[in-house]
């Protein structure tokens, strides 16, 4: 079951990461930065609380989309 979490979490990561690039395009990317942090945070705090397999998978999807785009932003801001 964690290996298909983490397969899920990397998946996820990587089409976040050309999503958050456009975005960061259109909008900025220190903009795209603070959603995607905000996102990581949020996603971080919700699997603190999961309670099944299925809400672990879940909100670390949900980290994987906040990640693929921290990953973006603060890349091209360097």
């Amino acid at each position: 079951l964690e290996g298909q979490i983490q397969a899920a979490y990397f998946v996820v990561w990587a089409v976040a990461s050309v999503f958050f690039g456009s975005v960061a395009d259109r909008k900025g990317r220190v903009a795209a930065l603070r959603i995607a942090t905000l996102i990581v945070a949020a996603g971080s705090l919700a699997t603190a609380s999961a309670a099944s397999s299925g809400q672990l998978l879940a909100t670390r999807l949900v980290v994987a989309c906040g990640g693929g785009g921290v990953w973006e932003a603060a890349m091209s801001l360097v």
